[in-house]
């Protein structure tokens, strides 16, 4: 969507709906990450914290998003989850959809920074239009530069970003500081920031209201004329009893009876996820031990299969999980599972 052709009263209510959404989307950011292992205690709106966010998302990107964006509409394309070039198309919604969220963290960096750093809308110099007029932007009172009135900085790059780094298979962790570092106003420095708690693990627990109509739909839909997208149908909780074990392994379907028919895990990167999704003390020595333990919280069990001093496969048996605790052991083993090019998937449906 450009927006320079757009009238005054349809970029104020833009800007007004990225308003009314912030503390919505900051949830979904911060939930996100509490499901696939992401690093959401570093997220504490300093500028370093810019790294890790964007070496999750790409990790996330590549993994599919791991489904988080499905039935999700881009705010500025809402046409994008209609596109006839479905690979494309779905790359395109999906970095956008992510990028939504992301601007709203960006909007936290630069918070921290100048504490009066508030969403409006740009503005070009009187006789001008340039490509941002109009666009919704983070203004910084006290600054200026071109345009009228408060220095403004764009994070739309935000919302490409994904998807073509996706595409050219650009790993560069930086990205999302070389959004926001040479963007800042001359005279606002970053410096050394102290590292705090996160800002988005609140958003886990926080008490919101309903998304009002305001927060939930972008008006550039109703401009263009793209029909509302249908809601995702909310999948049915699992019946108690209904898990079933789950292998993570990589080789053939034949290499669950003979392991010298599956490629090595790296031991350390396999004890890593099964940490983050609650095995607390393991280690890498426990998992190349042929590991035969039960989750402190009761949620499944694991052992480990190894073959000449090599991890070939992990098994975890469930034993009273719920939705929750079970999603959470998955995650970061779903991540890896995409990640190393493995299997990870329910015991009689191994691909042959």
């Amino acid at each position: 969507m450009e927006f320079f052709d757009v009238p005054a009263d349809r970029a104020a209510q833009f800007r007004d709906h990225v308003v009314a959404r912030e503390p919505y989307h900051l949830r979904d950011l911060a939930s996100w990450m509490d499901q696939t292992g992401g690093p959401l205690d570093e997220m504490d709106a300093s500028v370093a914290s810019l790294v890790p966010l964007w070496e999750w998302c790409l990790d996330l990107a590549k993994a599919d998003f791991l489904g988080l964006t499905e039935g999700l509409v881009p705010a500025t394309d809402p046409g994008l989850s209609v596109l006839a070039d479905p690979e494309y198309g779905e790359l395109m919604r999906q970095s956008r959809v992510a990028g939504d969220r992301l601007m709203h963290y960006l909007r936290l960096v630069v918070g921290r920074l100048h504490p009066p750093t508030q969403w409006g809308v740009y503005r070009s110099s009187l006789g001008r239009r340039d490509y941002a007029h109009h666009q919704t932007a983070l203004l910084l009172p006290g600054f200026h530069a071109r345009g009228e009135g408060a220095f403004a900085l764009w994070v739309h790059p935000v919302l490409t970003s994904v998807s073509i780094a996706v595409r050219r298979g650009l790993d560069n962790s930086d990205r999302l500081t070389k959004i926001v570092v040479p963007a800042l106003p001359p005279g606002l420095t970053v410096g050394d920031q102290d590292r705090l708690p996160s800002v988005l693990r609140p958003y886990l627990d926080a008490d919101l209201p309903p998304a009002p109509e305001e927060a939930r739909t972008s008006p550039v839909a109703d401009w263009l004329g793209v029909p509302a997208p249908v809601a995702p149908p909310v999948p049915a909780g699992r019946e108690p009893g209904s898990w079933s074990e789950t292998i993570l392994a990589r080789g053939p379907a034949e290499g669950l009876e003979d392991l010298a028919l599956l490629a090595p895990l790296p031991a350390d990167r396999v004890a890593e996820a099964l940490r983050e999704g609650g095995f607390r003390d393991l280690t890498e020595a426990d998992v190349l031990a042929e590991a035969d333990v039960t989750h402190p919280d009761g949620v499944a069990h694991l052992m480990t299969a190894v073959h000449r001093g090599r991890l070939r496969a992990v098994h975890l048996e469930p034993v009273d999980p719920d939705e929750e605790t079970w999603e959470r052991l998955m995650a970061p083993l779903r991540m890896l599972a995409v990640e190393l090019g493995a299997n990870l998937v329910d015991e009689g449906d191994y691909p042959d």
